[in-house]
C-alpha cells in the first residue's frame, strides 16, 4: 500500500466527506516532488516550495512565537508538508484546540503523497479545514467544538508558503476570525449577564425536559413546506394581516414577544418559540394560555419556568449547547438542539430549517428601531408603555428610552431610506447571512422595513403568500401524531448519576474550602512578615497538590466551564498555567485563594440546585408508577 493510500484510509476513519473528497482530486500539473519537498505554481507562475522536514526556511519555529501552553485556540494558516502543525502539537497541551485551515485541496492532496498524516488527525486536538469558505472553515468549527465560543484570544500562526500561494483566501479568514472574536465578546457578556440564571431554570425546568418529547421527531417533517419566522419588529404591524390568509398553508413560527400582534390579527401560531429567562417573557404569554391552547410552545431548557408550567398546549423541548443540559442528554433521550444566534429569532430560524421547511419566510425581522420605535404595537413591552404612559413622558419616549440605550449606528433600509439599529442587532443581521449562505433553504425577507439581509429576496408578504402558500399542510396533525408516539424518558440513569455528581461535589467542597483556609493563613503570615519561607512552600505545594486534585472532578468542571471560565478570567496567569514561574509570592497567593473561594462558591449554588434536581426526580419517578425497586437507593 502507498503513502497516500495510507493516508486516504487513516482520514477515512477521522472524517469521510473529506477523504471523498480527497480521493477524487487527481494531481495538479502545477506541482513537482522533489527530494526535499515539493513546488507549487502560484496564479502569477511564481514557483512556491514547500519543505518536507525542515522548517527553517522563510518559517519560524514554534519556539519564536513565545510559549503556546497558555492558548486555547491556535488557527494555523496552511497544511503545507506538516511540519509546523507537528511541531505546535508537540509544544502544546492537549487541552488546547488546533484549527489547520488550508485553501487549496490540490496541495492537499499532494501533500499526502509525501508525508504521513496520522500523527496530526490522531493527537485528539486538531480540526483540519481544506478548501472551505471562511465561515465554514473558522465561525462553524469554532462554534461546532465551543457549542458557545467565549475565548478571548485566538493565536494565528500563518505558513509563509501557503499564504504567499492564496493571500486573498486567508484574508478573507483573517476577516472571519474578527468576526467570531465580536461574536465572543457578546457571549461573554451574555453569559456573565445570564449563565447562574439559565442553570437554575434549568434545574427548575428538569421535569419538564423529563416528561416532554423534543423537537427532534418533527426534524425533516415539513420537508419543502413554506414557514414564516413572526419576529416582533414594529413593521409587522402593517403586513402581519396577510398572514390570516395564508394559515393552514404555511408552518407560522412566533417568538414569543409577537404573539398578541398575530392573536390581534386572528392568526394562530403552530408554533411558540420561546427562550429567554427573564420574566418579562412570561408576560408575552400571560393571559393567553386559553387562546393558544392549539399551538405548541417550542422552549428551552433555560426559558423562565412559569412559562412552561402554564402552558396549556402541548409543548416540545429544544436545547442548545449548554453544559449541563449536555450532560443530561448523556442519560436521557436527546431532545433536538437548535443554533442559538443571539436571539429568539435567530433560533426560530433554525428551528424552521431543521423542520424542512423552504422557503423560509421573515416578517417582523426589522434588526433595527424602524419608525423611531422599538417593537410591535401589540407587544407586551408596548402595551406596558402606553399603561405608564404620563403628562411628561409620552409613547415615543419610552420607544426613543429603549432606542437610546443601544449603541446607535445608521444603515440603508430596502424600503425607505436609513434606519438606526444597533451593534446587537447587526450581529443577529449578520447571523441570518451566514445560516442563509450555507443552507439549502431559499429564505424570503418580507419584513418591508428594516435592514437589509444579504442572501434573503425581497419581497412584499402579500406577495410571498400568494406565491408560495397553496397548499394545506395539516400541521396540527403532524405535530399532535409525533407527540402522541413518544415514550416517557427512563430516568434510572440520571438519578443515579445525579447523586454520583452530588457526592463529588461535597468532596470537592471540601479541598476547596481546605484550600481557602490555607491561603487566607498564608496571607497573615506575610502581612505579618514572618520569614518562613520553607513552611510558605511547603503550604504553597499542598495547594497546588489540593487543585490538581479538584481538577479531578471532570462532570463538575464540564458543567459549570462557563462560571468557571469568568472565574478564571479574574485569576493570575499562575492558576492557568503552572509550568510558568510565577511573578511574584503574593501574586501566586492571590490566584489561589481567587480559585479556591470562587470554585467553593459556585460548588455551593450548584450542589443545592443538583440536591433539589435529585427530588424532582423522585418526584417525577412516583407520578409516572415507578417501582421503587427500579431507582437505586443511594445516599447523599
Amino acid at each position: 500500500m502507498n503513502i497516500f493510500q495510507k493516508n486516504i484510509d487513516f482520514l477515512n476513519r477521522f472524517d469521510p466527506i473529506l477523504s471523498k473528497r480527497v480521493r477524487n482530486i487527481k494531481l495538479s500539473e502545477d506541482i513537482k516532488f522533489t527530494n526535499n519537498g515539493m513546488f507549487a505554481l502560484t496564479s502569477a507562475c511564481k514557483e512556491i516550495f514547500f519543505r518536507r522536514q525542515d522548517i527553517d526556511k522563510g518559517i519560524k519555529k514554534i519556539t519564536d512565537y513565545g510559549n503556546l501552553k497558555s492558548s486555547e485556540v491556535i488557527v494555523v494558516y496552511g497544511f503545507g508538508l506538516g511540519g509546523h502543525i507537528l511541531d505546535i502539537i508537540n509544544s502544546t497541551p492537549q487541552s488546547v484546540f488546533i484549527l489547520v485551515i488550508e485553501s487549496d485541496i490540490k496541495l492537499f492532496r499532494a501533500a499526502l503523497e509525501l508525508i504521513e498524516i496520522e500523527p496530526i488527525i490522531s493527537c485528539g486536538k486538531v480540526s483540519l479545514s481544506v478548501g472551505e469558505d471562511g465561515v465554514s472553515a473558522v465561525i462553524n468549527r469554532l462554534e461546532e467544538h465551543f457549542g458557545v465560543f467565549t475565548s478571548r484570544d485566538v493565536k494565528v500562526i500563518k505558513y509563509p508558503p501557503s499564504i504567499e500561494i492564496n493571500p486573498s483566501y486567508y484574508s478573507e479568514i483573517d476577516n472571519r476570525i474578527n468576526e467570531i472574536l465580536d461574536m465572543a465578546r457578546i457571549n461573554r457578556a451574555t453569559l456573565e449577564k445570564f449563565a447562574s440564571v439559565w442553570q437554575g431554570h434549568i434545574f427548575n425546568n428538569l421535569k419538564s425536559m423529563l416528561t416532554r418529547p423534543g423537537i427532534n421527531g418533527l426534524f425533516g417533517k415539513f420537508k419543502d413546506k413554506p414557514a414564516v419566522i413572526v419576529s416582533a419588529g414594529p413593521s409587522l404591524d402593517k403586513n402581519v394581516k396577510w398572514l390570516s390568509m395564508a394559515e393552514g398553508k404555511v408552518i407560522i413560527i412566533s417568538v414569543d414577544t409577537a404573539v398578541r400582534t398575530l392573536l390581534n390579527n386572528n392568526t394562530k401560531p403552530d408554533f411558540v418559540v420561546s427562550l429567554d429567562p427573564l420574566i418579562e417573557n412570561y408576560y408575552h404569554l400571560e393571559g393567553l394560555e386559553n387562546q393558544l391552547k392549539d399551538s405548541c410552545l417550542v422552549a428551552n431548557p433555560v426559558t423562565y419556568p412559569e412559562i412552561i408550567k402554564r402552558y396549556k398546549g402541548n409543548v416540545l423541548i429544544m436545547t442548545y449547547g449548554d453544559p449541563l443540559i449536555q450532560w443530561f442528554e448523556r442519560f436521557i433521550d436527546e431532545k433536538g438542539e437548535t443554533t442559538v444566534g443571539g436571539s429568539v429569532a435567530t433560533s426560530a430560524f433554525d428551528f424552521a430549517y431543521r423542520l424542512g421547511g423552504n422557503p423560509i419566510i421573515l416578517i417582523g425581522q426589522d434588526l433595527s428601531f424602524y419608525g423611531g420605535r422599538a417593537y410591535t404595537e401589540g407587544s407586551y413591552y408596548n402595551q406596558r408603555w402606553i399603561e405608564e404612559v404620563n403628562g411628561s413622558e409620552t409613547l415615543s419616549i419610552k420607544h426613543g428610552s429603549t432606542i437610546l440605550s443601544e449603541t446607535g449606528t445608521e444603515v440603508d433600509d430596502f424600503f425607505s431610506g436609513l434606519v438606526t439599529t444597533s451593534k446587537k442587532m447587526l450581529s443577529w443581521k449578520r447571523w441570518f447571512e451566514i445560516m442563509i449562505a450555507k443552507g439549502k433553504a431559499k429564505c424570503i425577507n418580507a419584513t418591508e422595513g428594516g435592514v437589509n439581509i444579504e442572501g434573503a429576496i425581497e419581497m412584499p408578504l402579500s406577495e410571498a403568500v400568494n406565491m408560495w402558500c397553496k397548499e394545506d399542510i395539516c400541521a396540527d396533525d403532524i405535530i399532535k401524531s409525533y407527540i402522541g408516539k413518544t415514550k416517557m424518558t427512563d430516568i434510572y440513569r440520571l438519578f443515579n448519576n445525579m447523586v454520583k455528581l452530588s457526592r463529588e461535589i461535597k468532596d470537592l467542597q471540601r479541598l476547596s474550602s481546605e484550600g481557602a483556609e490555607i491561603s487566607d493563613g498564608l496571607f497573615k503570615i506575610i502581612n505579618m512578615n514572618e520569614g518562613k519561607t520553607n513552611y510558605i512552600n511547603q503550604y504553597l505545594e499542598k495547594m497546588s497538590i489540593l487543585a490538581t486534585q479538584m481538577l479531578d472532578s471532570k462532570d463538575f468542571f464540564d458543567i459549570n466551564r462557563w462560571g468557571i471560565d469568568l472565574l478564571l478570567d479574574s485569576v493570575n496567569l499562575e492558576m492557568r498555567c503552572p509550568d510558568e514561574k510565577p511573578q511574584s509570592l503574593l501574586d501566586t497567593l492571590k490566584s489561589y485563594q481567587t480559585f479556591f473561594n470562587g470554585i467553593n462558591e459556585i460548588c455551593s449554588v450548584f450542589s443545592h440546585r443538583l440536591d433539589k434536581g435529585i427530588e424532582e426526580i423522585k418526584s417525577v419517578s412516583k407520578s409516572q408508577s415507578v417501582k421503587a425497586s427500579q431507582i437505586k437507593t443511594l445516599t447523599h
